[in-house]
């Protein structure tokens, strides 16, 4: 069992990638299996794991978010540029949008993380008001370009109140994933061996799971 911070740092920089939660596949490991239930939501930045995770991306440990497939997960640096190779989208963003490939929504938060730099989620739900694009639309769009290594979690803060007084679990603090993460991508791999990084650590995680299940898994495109 993880009791630290530390001890899920080590885990991580071991296994390569770790799902937040079961993924409901028998021997993938997750944090929420590798951890004591009532350390969770307690606030202890110590001891709960909820607050581990958003330390790991803001300290720059390696990759917290909507990573592994559609889940949220973590991902070690050493192995961040090989799943960027996968699954970032290189094609400019006025050209997805232009032939239909880039939804409203997702094209008003990746314009407004380019633009601005650091935004947090409270933010980026003000400007998606503006533009007619309900919360719960904006807060798909940023998983789904965290998922295409677009954006990337870069910490946390907290919502504060008129008088400046923070209230509330913290909220996200997202950043283009290639500013997020420049020292991790000096050396991006072919898309051949970026899959075959990831499938050695996949394999050392479950050897019951078939390459092409694990694909399916991770979203891992070729």
């Amino acid at each position: 069992m993880l009791d630290s911070y530390a001890q899920l740092c080590a885990a991580i920089d071991e296994l390569g990638f770790l799902f937040l939660s079961d993924p409901g596949i028998a021997g993938v490991p997750a944090l929420t299996g590798m951890t004591q239930g009532d350390c969770w939501h307690t606030g202890d930045a110590a001891t709960d794991p909820w607050c581990w995770k958003n330390r790991y991306a803001g300290e720059k440990r390696g990759a917290y978010g909507a990573l592994l497939g559609k889940a949220q997960g973590f991902v070690a640096p050493g192995l961040y540029a090989s799943f960027y190779a996968l699954r970032h989208r290189a094609a400019p963003r006025e050209e997805l949008y232009r032939k239909g490939q880039l939804p409203a929504a997702e094209e008003l938060v990746w314009r407004a993380v380019e633009q601005f730099g650091l935004l947090d989620t409270a933010a980026l739900h003000r400007l998606a008001k503006e533009g007619g694009i309900s919360p719960s639309r904006c807060d798909t769009a940023i998983k789904s370009l965290q998922n295409r290594f677009v954006i990337a979690l870069s910490g946390s803060t907290r919502r504060r109140n008129a008088r400046g007084e923070a209230y509330g679990w913290s909220i996200g603090v997202y950043e283009p994933a290639w500013v997020w993460m420049e020292p991790f991508l000096a050396d991006i791999p072919h898309k051949d061996q970026a899959l075959a990084n990831i499938l050695d650590a996949a394999r050392r995680q479950c050897a019951a799971l078939t390459d092409k299940e694990w694909m399916k898994l991770l979203d891992l495109r070729v």
